[in-house]
């Protein structure tokens, strides 16, 4: 994005020269902003930052995006053994089950005293 003159009031102002795509892109920035969606923008210096007032946009300066969703924590299962090891569960034939323990698509047989540990991670 680079500058630009911009005819405003009657008086000569520096401007922003943008290209279709780039018009594009702040639009659904400040669509979303309008719509009560959080704001971001980049600083060289502290990566993206979350927008707290919006008086002005500066395009010229700083990139703008959504704030973007949270990813959904990862979920897995571990084969507890009496002695407190742990371990992905595996079946007979040496493949990994716990896909399917998971979605309910199959059942474990577990060796007596073993459990299965459902793990789910944490995002900070």
């Amino acid at each position: 994005m680079g500058s630009g003159i911009n005819q405003g009031g009657g008086k000569a102002q520096k401007g922003l020269e943008m290209n279709r795509e780039e018009t594009k892109q702040a639009i659904e920035v400040m669509q979303a902003w309008l719509d009560g969606k959080e704001i971001e923008f980049y600083s060289p210096d502290h990566g993206w930052q979350r927008c707290f007032d919006i008086t002005g946009w500066k395009f010229d300066k700083y990139e703008y995006r959504v704030k973007p969703a949270p990813r959904k924590p990862r979920e897995w299962l571990l084969d507890e053994s009496p002695s407190g090891w742990l371990s992905m569960p595996w079946d007979r034939s040496g493949q990994e089950i716990a896909k399917g323990i998971y979605f309910g698509e199959g059942v474990m047989q577990l060796e007596p005293g073993h459990k299965i540990i459902k793990v789910r991670e944490v995002i900070e």
